[in-house]
């Protein structure tokens, strides 16, 4: 009896220690550290299962988030090729302004010399 008189006393003291309220009675005091050791672990477990949803909302952002770069990088990618086939055409069309400016140009220098060629032989 003495024994579990004193391993009563011990847990209440550990008890104690560890923030928990023991009744001056050996039996509700029990009960009362035992009620609080539940709440206080139902708490632990609601605050963990808060932790791993926060993780799984994480999770998904971060799936999310590198979705959209990918979808970034197709669409930076799609802009690149619309900007240079844009620069690429228009300097195709401007090859044949080119060639037709350079011909009218060289037409027009050959008909200015025949004139002269004429003007020359008459005199």
């Amino acid at each position: 009896m003495a024994n579990a008189k004193e391993g009563y006393k011990n847990s209440e003291k550990i008890f104690q220690a560890r923030g928990f309220s023991v009744a001056s009675n050996g039996k509700r005091g029990s009960v009362d550290a035992l009620n609080e050791i539940l709440t206080k672990t139902e708490t632990i477990n609601v605050l963990g299962q808060r932790i791993l949803d926060l993780e799984y909302r994480a999770k998904d952002i971060s799936k999310s988030l590198e979705v959209s770069e990918k979808r970034q990088d197709k669409n930076m990618t799609f802009i690149m090729i619309l900007t240079t086939a844009i620069v690429v055409a228009f300097f195709l069309a401007l090859i044949p302004i080119i060639f037709d400016v350079y011909s009218n140009n060289y037409n027009r220098l050959n008909s200015l010399e025949l004139k002269l060629n004429q003007i020359k032989s008459k005199n």
